[in-house]
């Protein structure tokens, strides 16, 4: 089970922006757990999942911030700047939709 690293960081402004502060508020199952960003109120909805070569990853799902149809994005468990998501691992260099329970590519997500 993965257990969340996450420091709670002071309000520091990027780019006329101000960094997410994501706080762990709710654990719905084993797997899946909602986090909320302090600044901005925004939620999310992670499901801890590893991959083939045992880093562990979390996947958002119904993520504003993906590129891929179906809302999901796959990230390091030990990121702090979450901004991003991966296509491949950093450990095994496959694609996490191959190697990375829960974030084989779904079904497009109906606007």
């Amino acid at each position: 089970m993965l257990i969340s690293t996450r420091i709670r960081k002071e309000q520091r402004p990027v780019q006329g922006e101000v960094i997410s502060d994501w706080q762990i508020t709710a654990i719905l199952s084993d797997t899946l757990i909602q986090e909320t960003d302090c600044n901005s109120g925004r939620k999310r909805t992670l499901r801890k999942s590893r991959c083939s070569c045992g880093i562990d990853m979390l996947i958002e799902l119904n993520s504003p911030r993906t590129c891929r149809t179906d809302g999901k994005r796959v990230f390091l468990a030990t990121e702090t700047n979450t901004e991003w998501g991966l296509f491949r691992c950093p450990g095994c260099t496959k694609p996490v939709s191959e190697s990375v329970p829960g974030a084989e590519y779904g079904p497009r997500i109906k606007d």
